[in-house]
C-alpha cells in the first residue's frame, strides 16, 4: 500500500531527478569508460537532432555516435533516464573516499 498522496510522490520524484542531475554534472570522473562513451552517444544525438544540416549531423554522429558499439546500445536501450539512474545508483553505492563526498549528498 502507498501511504505518500500526490504531492508527496512529486516530491520525491522531484528530489529524485535533483540527485541524479548532481550527480551527474558533478561525478563525471567517477563514470566507467562505457559510460563516458554512451554519455558522448546521447550528446551526439541530440546535437545531431538539433541541426538543420544533414552533413553535420552524420559528421556527429560518425564522429561521437556509437551505434556501432553494443555495448553502448545496451547500456541505453531502457532510454537515456533509466540509464543515469543507473550511473547514480552505481555511483552513490560504490564505496566512497571522503575526499570525494559523494555521501555528503545523501546526508544533506
Amino acid at each position: 500500500m502507498n501511504l505518500m498522496n500526490r504531492e508527496q510522490r512529486q516530491q520525491a520524484s522531484d528530489e529524485d531527478r535533483e540527485l541524479t542531475e548532481y550527480i551527474w554534472w558533478n561525478y563525471r570522473h567517477l563514470f566507467t569508460d562505457l559510460e563516458s562513451l554512451a554519455e558522448k552517444a546521447i550528446i551526439a544525438e541530440s546535437k545531431a537532432r538539433a541541426t538543420d544540416s544533414a552533413r553535420m549531423a552524420e559528421l556527429l554522429q560518425r564522429r561521437w555516435g556509437q551505434q556501432d558499439n553494443p555495448e553502448v546500445c545496451r547500456a541505453l536501450e531502457q532510454g537515456v533516464d533509466v540509464f543515469h539512474r543507473r550511473v547514480r545508483d552505481r555511483i552513490l553505492s560504490e564505496e566512497m573516499s571522503p575526499s570525494i563526498g559523494v555521501s555528503n549528498v545523501i546526508k544533506s
